[in-house]
């Protein structure tokens, strides 16, 4: 089976991008999270999965309105003003913000996602979760699931937040030594790549420019 697990799906788009970029779509599973965390939001979600006729081309598709952590209960997150109600990319739980307000969101363990594939399957996970992708991919590494992802697609965040580089390489590290692909998810312009072999592969190099 083939899966595409979306943490952080910019209110659907990244999900659009996909079925633009792969040719069978009819083959992909895919498990979508985006937390409702105020009307607006909660509106966008309800509005594409009654209307969009993109979700009935997936062999399956599954939305849940979660946060990813690291274990299946609540936490409590950041809701960044300086994006719109709507806007994607506002709640965040590493980030220093200095116009914010806390919210409490109700989350779901990387592994109860992970445990829905098998070991055969192809499994591509795209994450873009505002710093906490260091904690995610820890425990997939720690609990030996990280070999399931054939490849992960991630917008690294720490160089925006603290500016420790060594989390970053750890982070290189972890996903080398389980044969994992990582490619950078360009967040800001979900239209750039034709196909996924575009997407910009990460290495030291890379990791290094980030922080130039």
């Amino acid at each position: 089976m083939k899966w595409f697990i979306d943490l952080g799906s910019h209110l659907f788009e990244s999900i659009e991008l996909f079925s633009r970029l792969v040719p069978d779509i009819e083959h992909w599973n895919v498990i979508s999270l985006e937390p409702a965390y105020d009307s607006d939001s909660k509106e966008h979600i309800d509005s594409f999965l009654e209307s969009n006729e993109l979700v009935k081309k997936f062999a399956s598709f599954s939305f849940l309105p979660l946060a990813v952590s690291t274990y299946t209960g609540i936490a409590h997150f950041k809701r960044d003003y300086s994006y719109p109600l709507s806007g994607s990319s506002s709640l965040i739980q590493h980030k220093p913000l200095h116009k914010y307000s806390t919210i409490i969101l109700p989350c779901i363990d990387i592994l109860s996602l992970i445990n829905f594939t098998r070991p055969s399957d192809t499994v591509l996970v795209k994450m873009d979760i505002e710093g906490s992708e260091y904690a995610i991919v820890d425990r997939l590494a720690s609990s030996g699931l990280l070999s399931r992802v054939s490849s992960l697609f991630i917008e690294l965040h720490e160089y925006k937040l603290h500016r420790d580089i060594n989390l970053d390489y750890t982070l290189l590290q972890q996903v080398r030594s389980h044969n994992v692909q990582l490619f950078e998810w360009e967040s800001q312009n979900l239209s750039f790549a034709s196909t996924f072999l575009d997407l910009k592969r990460i290495d030291e190099d890379y990791i290094q420019a980030l922080y130039e």
